[in-house]
C-alpha cells in the first residue's frame, strides 16, 4: 500500500499544478485590471490565509482543486456595470482571463519538459517481443499470424524501439487496421492486424505482452517456490509435461492445476531436476501462484538517454515533445466522444491522478520522469478545463464569445441564471468525478472487490 509520505507528495504535485492554473487566471485578471478578492488552493473551508494587497490568498481544507475569486463574478454579488468586476469588464478581457488558467498549464509543461531535457533522463523499457495469449476470446495478432516470439519492428511506419511503445501508438488507432512489421528468425514481415476499441479498458487488453524467457528472477518469500527449493536463475523446461517456451506459460499452466500439485522440470547450470510444487490461491490477484517471476536479462532491457546540453535546443525540444503529448491528449478526448474508449473508466479526477503520481513516487520512479508525468497531466487539467461544460473555462469563453459577436451584454438576470446553472452543474461534476475515482480505485485499479 501507498504511503502517507508518497501521498502526500502526490497532493503536493497536484496543488503545484492547481496553482500555476489558478495563478494564470490570477495575473490576467490584475492585468486587465479586474479585482481579485480570493486566490485558494483547495477547496472548502479555510484553514490558513494572508491578505496582501487586498486579495485573501489561502489555503483550504480539501486538498483538490482551487479557485480565483474575482469580484461581481457570482450570483451574490453580480456587478455588470463596474470595469473591475468579471461580468463589468469587457468580454474580450473576460475570454483572456478563462483562456490565461489553461494556457499556463501548457507554458508550464513545456518549461518543466525542456528543463528535463537539458540536465537528461532516461527511459527503460523492454525489447518488443510479444508473447500472444489466446486464452481469452479472440486475438487479432494471432489472427494477423503474428506468434509468440516475434518482433515488433514497425506500426504504421513508425519505429518501435521496446515493448511498451506497441500501446502508445496503438492506443490511438482502435477501431481501425494498422500495418504491423515484424521479425521472425531473421526476416521480416509485414501484417494488418485489426485493433479493437476500448481495448485498454478489457481485462486482456490486446492479448499480447511481453514475452520473457522462462527463466526465474526471484523466488518470493514464504511462497511454495521457495519451500520446494526453486532458485534464482533456474530454466523451467516443463510443467505437467508441457513444454515451457516463455515465462508467460506458466500462469496458464498453473491456472489450469486448480490448486492440485503440479511437476515442474528444471534445468540448473548442467543439472536437470524435477520438483513437486502444490500452488496457493492469491486472494488479491483472484489466481493460483507458486511465488516467481521471471528474470529480465540485459540485452532484453531497451534504456534510451535524453539530454540537450544547449538550453535553446532544449526548450525546441521540450516545445517539439509537449506538442507531440498535447495532440495525444486531443486524440484521447476525441476517442472519448466517439465512444472507442469508455470515459467512466478513463477519466481520472483528483484522487485517482494523486493516486497514480503516489504511486510512481512510492515505485522510485526517476524524478524527471515522474515531472514529465506531472507536466502531462496539467496539460490534460488545462485542457479538460476548456470543454464548454457549465462552470469550466470552456464555458465562459463560450458564454463571452456570443456577447462578442452579439455586441451585447447579457442582463444581471441573464447572467445570474448563467451561473447558477454553472454552480449546479460544477458541483454535480465534482461529484460524478470523485465519485468515479473512487470506483475505478476500488473496482478496477486496487481490484478490492475480484
Amino acid at each position: 500500500m501507498l504511503t502517507f509520505v508518497s501521498i502526500l507528495i502526490g497532493i503536493l504535485f497536484l496543488g503545484v499544478i492547481v496553482l500555476v492554473h489558478e495563478f494564470g487566471h490570477f495575473i490576467v485578471a490584475r492585468w486587465r485590471k479586474v479585482d481579485v478578492e480570493i486566490f485558494s488552493i483547495g477547496m472548502g473551508p479555510k484553514i490558513w490565509g494572508k491578505e496582501i494587497n487586498g486579495v485573501d490568498f489561502r489555503i483550504s481544507a480539501i486538498p483538490f482543486g482551487g479557485y480565483v475569486k474575482m469580484k461581481g463574478d457570482n450570483v451574490s454579488d453580480l456587478n455588470t456595470s463596474d470595469s473591475n468586476t468579471f461580468y463589468g469588464t469587457k468580454p474580450s478581457n473576460r475570454i483572456l482571463i478563462a483562456f490565461s488558467g489553461p494556457f499556463f498549464n501548457y507554458v508550464f509543461a513545456v518549461i518543466v519538459v525542456s528543463f528535463i531535457f537539458f540536465i537528461g533522463f532516461k527511459s527503460v523499457g523492454f525489447l518488443p517481443r510479444v508473447y500472444v495469449d489466446t486464452s481469452k476470446g479472440i486475438n487479432y495478432f494471432a489472427l494477423a499470424g503474428i506468434k509468440s516470439g516475434d518482433v515488433i519492428k514497425k506500426i504504421n511506419g513508425k519505429s518501435i524501439n521496446s515493448f511498451q511503445e506497441i500501446d502508445y501508438v496503438l492506443v490511438y488507432n482502435m477501431d481501425q487496421n494498422v500495418d504491423v512489421v515484424f521479425e521472425r528468425d531473421g526476416k521480416e514481415f509485414s501484417v494488418k492486424v485489426y485493433i479493437p476499441k476500448n481495448y485498454i479498458n478489457n481485462e486482456g487488453g490486446l492479448g499480447i505482452s511481453f514475452a520473457a524467457k522462462p527463466v526465474i528472477g526471484s523466488v518470493f518469500s514464504g511462497s511454495p517456490a521457495e519451500e520446494v527449493g526453486l532458485k534464482e536463475g533456474d530454466k523451467i523446461l516443463r510443467i505437467n509435461g508441457k513444454e515451457i517456451l516463455f515465462f508467460n506459460d506458466i500462469a496458464s499452466v498453473i491456472s489450469e492445476s486448480k490448486g492440485e500439485e503440479i511437476v515442474i522440470d528444471i534445468a540448473r547450470n548442467s543439472q536437470k531436476l524435477t520438483v513437486k510444487v502444490k500452488p496457493k490461491f492469491d486472494e488479491k490477484n483472484k489466481r493460483y501462484v507458486i511465488g516467481i517471476s521471471p528474470k529480465v536479462f540485459d540485452d532484453e532491457v531497451v534504456v534510451t538517454e535524453r539530454k540537450v546540453s544547449n538550453p535553446f535546443l532544449a526548450f525546441v525540444e521540450g516545445f517539439n515533445f509537449t506538442n507531440g503529448k498535447l495532440f495525444e491528449i486531443l486524440k484521447g478526448l476525441q476517442l472519448m466522444i466517439t465512444g472507442k474508449i469508455d470515459v467512466q473508466s478513463s477519466v481520472a479526477g483528483p484522487i485517482r491522478i494523486t493516486y497514480f503520481l503516489s504511486s510512481a513516487i512510492e515505485n522510485q520512479m526517476a524524478l524527471q520522469n515522474i515531472l514529465i508525468i506531472v507536466a502531462i497531466i496539467s496539460m490534460a487539467i488545462g485542457i479538460f478545463n476548456l470543454i464548454p461544460f457549465p462552470g469550466l473555462d470552456g464555458w465562459h469563453i463560450v458564454i463571452s464569445s456570443f456577447e462578442v459577436i452579439a455586441r451585447k451584454k447579457p442582463s444581471a438576470n441573464v447572467i445570474a441564471v448563467i451561473e447558477t446553472i454553472g454552480f449546479v452543474a460544477i458541483v454535480f461534476l465534482i461529484i460524478l468525478v470523485l465519485f468515479n475515482d473512487v470506483f475505478n480505485l476500488v473496482v478496477r485499479d486496487l481490484k478490492l472487490f475480484r
